[in-house]
């Protein structure tokens, strides 16, 4: 029971990072854009 519970972490931390990773490009590319840094 632990080692599934283990795979499934596994499992959904990759699309986790992805996502994280994603919003901070998203949010790094909507800066560049702007031309200013948001602080």
């Amino acid at each position: 029971m632990a080692a599934e519970a283990h795979a499934g972490y596994e499992r959904a931390t990759p699309s986790t990072l992805s996502a994280i990773m994603g919003t901070l490009l998203a949010l790094t590319a909507r800066e560049s854009l702007l031309g200013r840094p948001t602080t």
